[in-house]
């Protein structure tokens, strides 16, 4: 059963019904707040499945499959996959939040499906029904020109890409990572397309809801939950005193207080290396107050790679152009201690500060 799938079409069928979510609980037994869960792909188990199909006059299968026998595929797919169904229409709050995780859930529902499909999409081999499911699928992917560029061998490349090289590229690129391990062959295949759908990030922030900013980073990439943790250590601010703007690092006092680094750290950001200049975010208080040295870290990364752009900015490389770069160079570059230390900030600091201590100690930041 793809919980989902069935979801919208519990929903589906109680609109078609003309059912308030609170005439279904009281027909069930059950309370409102498990039927908007059902709704949402949530809690749905098999004895549900059984009184609601007796309740919409459907068969318990076309209720577990989350299609209905006579449902004509174009439909079909709009409920699923047209992520227009989904998005909230006001703006963001306590009681509408969790409307935001159905969206990001579908998000991740058609990028996990569309990027099942392509493989046997580049090798002709899609039923005809799959193939108009691929096709509505791809409305949401862009074909990335210039990865595309990069990787050919010809000097010219055309703004625009036949459907058959593209094809033969797709190709090209599952020839080479077919026999790679989980992460690195999905790290390979997501560089293939960018996934175009608006996902208002500028809204979710400025609402400072922290679940839709939970919600959101469910649906990110591992290289994208990593640069917003970036942009946010390091934040544009006018300077006090030459009241000229600049980049300012956030302190261990601002990390621990701002609520959304919690949950951007939790959600499994990793800090990167950077330019060895930026100050870390030691806690000088602490270190005060402890005999002792700061063990040297690791620094072969700077010599392998270049952390300045050609304008002379300091930049991470992995960020910046990250289809450069395989998932093996790209491990590379996460500051293990660092991040470590930043779990730890948000999570122990405060609530247990001798835990924070010794695991500073364990991580070899303090030589005792």
């Amino acid at each position: 059963m793809n919980n989902f799938e069935t979801a919208t079409l519990l929903k589906k069928l109680r609109k078609d019904c003309n059912y308030t979510i609170q005439k279904i609980a009281n027909l069930l037994d059950v309370s409102k707040a498990a039927v908007s869960k059902w709704e949402s792909g949530y809690d749905i188990k098999t004895e549900h499945l059984y009184e609601l199909s007796k309740l919409y006059n459907v068969s318990f299968s076309e209720l577990y499959y989350g299609k209905l026998k006579k449902e004509k595929n174009t439909d079909y797919w709009r409920r699923n996959y047209d992520l227009s169904n989904f998005e909230l229409k006001e703006d963001i709050n306590a009681k509408n939040v969790d409307n935001l995780k159905t969206l990001f859930d579908h998000c991740n529902m058609v990028k996990k499906r569309f990027y099942k499909l392509l493989p046997r999409w580049g090798e002709n081999k899609l039923t005809s029904f799959e193939l108009e499911e691929f096709e509505f699928l791809k409305q949401y992917f862009k074909f990335d020109i210039n990865y595309y560029a990069n990787n050919k061998i010809d000097s010219y490349v055309s703004p625009y890409v036949e459907n058959e090289v593209e094809k033969a590229f797709v190709l090209s690129t599952l020839s080479k990572i077919r026999n790679y391990d989980i992460k690195s062959y999905n790290w390979e295949l997501t560089k293939l397309y960018n996934f175009t759908y608006n996902y208002n990030v500028e809204t979710i922030c400025n609402s400072e809801n922290i679940k839709a900013l939970e919600y959101l980073l469910s649906t990110f990439s591992q290289i994208e939950k990593d640069s917003i943790l970036y942009d946010n250590l390091h934040i544009l601010k006018n300077d006090k005193e030459t009241q000229k703007k600049g980049i300012y690092d956030r302190t261990i006092y601002e990390i621990e207080q701002i609520p959304y680094f919690k949950t951007i750290i939790n959600s499994g950001a990793n800090k990167l290396y950077e330019h060895r200049s930026s100050n870390n975010v030691w806690d000088d208080v602490i270190f005060e107050s402890i005999e002792g040295k700061i063990t040297e870290l690791d620094e072969s990364i700077y010599y392998k790679y270049q952390f300045y752009d050609y304008s002379g900015r300091k930049y991470i490389p992995v960020i910046s152009n990250w289809k450069l770069f395989s998932y093996e160079e790209y491990l590379n570059f996460i500051d293990k201690k660092g991040t470590e230390q930043l779990r730890d900030i948000v999570n122990l600091k405060n609530s247990n500060p001798l835990k924070y201590l010794e695991r500073m100690i364990e991580r070899e930041s303090i030589d005792v």
